[in-house]
């Protein structure tokens, strides 16, 4: 079985309206439901809502199915100035939907980059796909996928061997492109003494990949503590304040409940062998 991942992200292509326009959605819990009814008139009557993934998936019993997620979606349409304009933005969106997919996406050297996936990722989901993984600690797990305008897939073991890769060649051209990436990541400080990542609202997890910005940050600010409850927060507290890291775990325990994409639970701290656990 081989579902195909679809990270949908943002649409440059205006596309006349399907339907008729769209009101301003308060929640991601209305954006799916916009997205579920779109797909299902792209074609797909059986789409449904994958409330545990805050997804979309185009057919939950088909092998070939798509997987749509909507955060990008929800902020464009939150930001959009008319019923009319988050029309022509949804319609953009699930064009992947109503175009010809029979083709694999291109593998594309450049294209490669790395995410970390939580160890429950795929249980539930009703997907049965063999992700290259590589492990990580703690709750995650790194995955690869293909970067491109539109979307992401997700890379396959059986991918990556067609490809003429192996787990190490890929994963090292994983961090290479995701240093490219991190040069526009910035670190933004709170009033609290909290710092956290700010990159592109996707591959902040995966910033902790990159041991040069980890022990940067560390030589300037010794031992550190470091939370990812979602994929796109990830913050950062003195080791040595443990007034600053309970509040990181507040703060991480309530993303937890409310956020979508909800990452992990752990508490990981930067040593000279990389990630350990921080008992809790």
């Amino acid at each position: 079985m081989t579902m195909r991942h679809f990270f949908i992200t943002v649409f440059l292509i205006i596309a006349s309206p399907l339907v008729g326009d769209v009101p301003r959605p308060d929640s991601i819990g209305e954006t799916l439901v916009l997205l579920r009814d779109a797909i299902r008139d792209a074609g797909f009557p059986d789409a449904a809502i994958n409330e545990k993934e805050q997804s979309v998936v185009s057919d939950p019993v088909d092998d070939d199915a798509m997987i749509a997620y909507p955060d990008n979606l929800h902020r464009s349409l939150q930001n959009a100035s008319s019923d009319a304009e988050r029309q022509a933005i949804l319609d953009n969106f699930i064009i992947p939907f109503t175009g010809d997919l029979e083709e694999p996406d291109a593998f594309l050297p450049q294209s490669v980059m790395p995410v970390l996936r939580h160890v429950d990722y795929l249980n539930g989901a009703d997907i049965d796909i063999a992700l290259q993984q590589r492990p990580f600690a703690g709750d995650l797990f790194v995955a690869y996928v293909l970067d491109f305008p539109t979307h992401t897939a997700a890379i396959t073991a059986e991918r990556m061997v067609e490809e003429g890769y192996n787990a190490d060649t890929l994963h090292n051209l994983a961090l290479d492109n995701l240093a490219e990436k991190a040069q526009a990541l910035t670190i933004e400080g709170t009033e609290s003494g909290i710092y956290y990542l700010a990159l592109d609202g996707y591959y902040e997890n995966a910033m902790l990949l990159d041991d040069a910005l980890w022990n940067s940050i560390t030589s300037q600010i010794g031992p550190i503590a470091v939370s990812v409850p979602t994929r796109d927060f990830v913050m950062i507290a003195p080791q040595d304040n443990a007034d600053l890291v309970k509040l990181m775990q507040d703060i991480r325990d309530d993303a937890l409940a409310e956020a979508p994409y909800a990452l992990s639970s752990t508490t990981f701290l930067w040593t000279d062998a990389g990630w350990k656990v921080m008992p809790e």
